[in-house]
């Protein structure tokens, strides 16, 4: 089992290269993203600068090119749908407005959007935990460049943010036993060290920890925490020691970190959702 688990992995690593591509040299404007809702605020992790999370995502306009590497996006509507929420100290929970500060980038491909505000905005509202509510429906456009030939136009985004979305929503975002999980996922790769920097066993069973106690206590979530634990412990099992390596045919021999394994899992949920939204595009469901 354990052998065709790393099999699965290395297989998800090696396709993925052209499937989540940043085909990079074409100047089109990428794909508008549908970012999936949130069942309740998800945390943020905070350091010295900046506060930030990942947040599922999936592709809108199968057409276009994939976001290249850490793409810009902006919240259509001026960030209609998206709460930031801060803690006081006396656990009140308050609503704040971000003046603009919420960044927004695709660090990988079209299936996750990291989301970041500095560090400096929660000392100025006066609270010492922050996190970020997804309503329905929202879609993400991706900042325009000025060597863009094939541009965004007002009707691609009324359509893509429009009736697409809507049937983004019914594919993609109503799924929930599998959206929980890839959000499970996602809040446990929030927490390990960045980059390919090793994670202890203790360390990794801590942020399991943390991050089962913030979730939602509903019979999808219980069923998505299973799901997740599932890849979190085959990957923490293939990742210990760095005694698995990616295939050399995709980086080389550096060693497959927890989160790298983690996130091949999340795209594993969503990937195939993704298609399912296409083909019902592309038949006309």
């Amino acid at each position: 089992m354990r052998l065709i688990f790393r099999k699965l992995i290395i297989a998800a690593f090696v396709a993925a290269g052209p499937a989540l591509a940043w085909s990079g040299s074409a100047q089109a404007a990428p794909q508008i993203l549908g970012l999936v809702a949130s069942n309740g605020p998800i945390p943020l992790r905070c350091n010295t600068f900046y506060c930030a999370a990942d947040f599922t995502t999936f592709c809108l306009q199968q057409e276009r090119k994939g976001p290249s590497r850490n793409q810009v996006y902006h919240a259509h509507n001026g960030g209609e749908g998206i709460r930031v929420l801060g803690v006081k100290p006396s656990g009140e929970v308050v609503e704040i407005a971000d003046g603009g500060a919420l960044e927004i980038i695709a660090p990988r491909g079209q299936t996750v959007v990291n989301m970041s505000l500095p560090k400096r905005l929660l000392d100025k509202h006066g609270v010492v935990r922050v996190a970020i509510d997804i309503g329905a429906n929202v879609s993400l456009l991706p900042e325009e460049k000025p060597n863009d030939y094939n541009r965004q136009t007002e009707q691609d985004i009324a359509i893509a943010t429009g009736p697409l979305r809507e049937l983004g929503t019914r594919v993609v975002d109503q799924n929930r036993a599998k959206v929980a999980a890839a959000d499970v996922l996602n809040r446990v790769v929030t927490l390990l060290p960045p980059g390919n920097r090793a994670a202890s066993t203790r360390l990794r069973n801590s942020v399991w920890d943390k991050v089962a106690v913030t979730l939602p206590s509903d019979d999808v979530y219980r069923s998505a925490i299973s799901t997740a634990k599932r890849t979190f412990d085959n990957c923490h099992v293939h990742t210990e020691g760095s005694a698995f390596t990616r295939s050399t045919s995709v980086t080389g021999r550096n060693s497959l970190s927890l989160r790298d394994c983690l996130t091949v899992g999340h795209d594993a949920l969503i990937s195939p959702l993704n298609k399912t939204y296409w083909d019902a595009v592309k038949f006309g469901s």
